[in-house]
């Protein structure tokens, strides 16, 4: 007898505190991987509204080029929609696409602004558009590597 257990009462004891720190250490995992998937999704569907408000804007600008914009983001906002969310190593890639995202809401708002957007507008919203896909496209290569 050990401090008044048997020897079978002291294993019993030690392997329950084994098994039950296994289950805690088990437990915070699984939470953090839930949290990282629910950050995971929330990146995801802002990224998807903030396509559908600057589509949206596009489609209330009054210039001969607004059904084009507005079908540009809608093609952009197309890729992400049939794009799963990210992984959680993938972070730096979010915050690129989230800059694109911002860089292309913020062009388009300009335009709406301007009373002649110039010359080269519809290149220089291309290039943004096209950059972002580039972006998204790497994002699903390396998701595909992921699994």
């Amino acid at each position: 007898m050990i401090l008044g257990y048997s020897e079978s009462q002291l294993a019993n004891l030690i392997i329950s505190t084994v098994i039950l720190g296994a289950a805690g250490i088990y437990g915070r995992s699984a939470a953090a991987k839930v949290r990282k998937i629910k950050v995971a999704a929330r990146i995801h569907r802002q990224h998807l509204a903030e396509l559908q408000d600057i589509r949206e804007l596009a489609g209330t600008w009054r210039h001969p080029g607004a059904e084009w914009l507005t079908e540009l983001v809608a093609g952009v906002e197309e890729q992400f929609l049939y794009s799963a969310p990210v992984h959680s190593s993938m972070f730096a890639t979010e915050a690129t696409l989230t800059q694109q995202i911002s860089l292309l809401h913020d062009q388009v708002a300009l335009l709406m602004a301007l009373q002649s957007p110039g010359s080269n507008w519809e290149e220089s919203a291309s290039e943004l558009a096209e950059s972002i896909s580039a972006t998204l496209q790497r994002r699903n290569r390396e998701l595909a590597a992921l699994k």
